[in-house]
């Protein structure tokens, strides 16, 4: 029966979503009671209390909790439920909840319910069980005001260590050296792609003596693309030189750690932005 627990609970999770479920925390208010529903909301709360049934048997304390109470909060005529809660809250271990809900039963059931007896026998179990419970932890009375004294002049006083001197980050070294890598970087792209138009202006073959029209089309393309490498270059190498200016003035404006107050100035870089952050500490 094990493998049709675990498939029944998948369904269960497909269609539990129409049925609001929120953790019950001990003392939470109970739903109110009321007179008669609907059979639609009557249905309603059979499939719900069915999906606690699901959860309690798979050892879920809390969903079952959580279902038992949303069908009663639905199904509010019928407080067997009460007992069915309790039940859960009893195994989960909590028995104060567990006697809350039986009195709640107790007091919302009919005379006539033929549950009444049992549960008032199991009323009466749950508090002499908390009342012995509440007896053995008997509390522990403070030390006499001597002897704590006494207690104290025996352990002389100890001067505490000087606190650590502050340091400084090292994250705004880490960005200028991140910097100075784009900036050589974004400095030899730029030289790659100079040559390479260089190159290609002198393998073009012009129409006309001294016009731009080049029927080269590869002597073109290689010029073209040595056009955009230089562009990438200068974009990589603006970057790395914000980089390099924002991680120094990062270092010299923040503070070391453990001051009370620092000014910090970020980088920031973003398609088609690129500047810094100012942030005050206080």
């Amino acid at each position: 029966m094990r493998p049709v627990h675990k498939t029944l609970l998948v369904t269960l999770f497909a269609t539990a979503a129409a049925v609001p479920a929120f953790a019950q925390k001990p003392g939470d208010p109970l739903p109110n009671a009321c007179e008669e529903v609907s059979k639609d909301r009557t249905d309603r709360a059979h499939e719900t209390y069915k999906s606690g049934r699901l959860f309690l048997d798979e050892g879920q304390i809390d969903k079952a909790i959580q279902y038992f109470t949303d069908s009663y909060a639905i199904a509010c005529n019928n407080p067997a439920i009460l007992i069915k809660i309790a039940d859960a809250w009893e195994r989960k271990p909590n028995k104060a909840e567990a006697l809350r809900h039986l009195e709640a039963f107790l007091e919302r059931s009919k005379k006539d319910d033929p549950d009444r007896d049992t549960v008032r026998r199991r009323v009466e179990n749950l508090r002499r069980e908390l009342a012995a419970a509440s007896s053995s932890v008997a509390p522990i009375p403070p030390p006499p005001a001597s002897a704590s004294s006494a207690a104290a002049s025996s352990h002389p006083a100890v001067d505490k260590p000087p606190p650590h001197a502050p340091r400084t980050s090292m994250v705004p070294w880490i960005v200028v050296g991140a910097g100075g890598a784009a900036l050589l970087t974004g400095g030899v792209l730029t030289a790659l792609g100079a040559k390479q138009v260089s190159d290609a202006d002198k393998r073009c073959d012009p129409a006309t003596p001294g016009g731009r029209d080049c029927r080269n089309a590869q002597a073109v393309s290689d010029g073209n693309a040595g056009r955009t490498l230089a562009t990438v270059g200068v974009v990589v190498g603006v970057v790395g030189a914000l980089s390099v200016a924002g991680g120094l003035v990062w270092h010299f404006v923040d503070k070391p750690k453990g001051s009370e107050r620092a000014v910090r100035w970020s980088p920031e870089v973003a398609p088609g932005y690129a500047g810094f952050t100012f942030v005050r500490e206080f």
